[in-house]
């Protein structure tokens, strides 16, 4: 739980802290510049959770824009990857495999943990390692012919929310 971690803090080390946080997440040092995408490339997890045929279509197709990013890399969904993007969809009509429901939620994941913000006398255990927050979600319905548009859309969607909140803190 963050909030008896964040009781004692002023704002400022709230931001510098969440800034510190967000670089981490990112895999670069709070005060250095982004490395170029031939160097290395942020890793970013899809995970998906549904049967319908244009949920599964989607997800694919959101792994594949990754796979061909120059700026992201597709990881596993494990506690490694610096971003996630989650996908859960439904089939509102049955089986017809015409269009899907889809929640969608961005999270970005403090590799670090909360570890070294916490007072000594806070009991440390091995959960607070790895500490995933929201960057942001949203629920679509996608047609058949739109899945490959829609995974594009979600991962500039995504990008433009990870550059947003790194910018809050420069």
């Amino acid at each position: 739980m963050v909030v008896p971690i964040l009781w004692g803090m002023t704002t400022a080390t709230k931001r510098a802290s969440l800034a510190l946080a967000l670089a981490l997440a990112a895999g670069a040092p709070a005060d250095a510049q982004q490395p170029s995408a031939a160097t290395q490339r942020t890793t970013i997890a899809v995970s998906f959770n549904g049967d319908d045929a244009v949920g599964k279509q989607l997800a694919y197709a959101v792994r594949e824009e990754l796979s061909r990013s120059a700026r992201y890399q597709l990881a596993e969904p494990t506690k490694t990857a610096a971003y996630g993007i989650n996908l859960v969809s439904l089939d509102p009509d049955g089986k017809d495999g015409n269009r899907t429901v889809v929640a969608i939620s961005i999270t970005a994941t403090n590799l670090y943990g909360l570890m070294g913000f916490l007072p000594d006398t806070f009991p440390k255990t091995s959960y607070m390692v790895v500490s995933p927050f929201l960057l942001d979600q949203s629920v679509l319905i996608v047609g058949s012919k739109r899945v490959a548009q829609t995974a594009n859309e979600i991962v500039a969607d995504m990008d433009t929310k990870i550059r947003e909140e790194l910018e809050k803190f420069k």
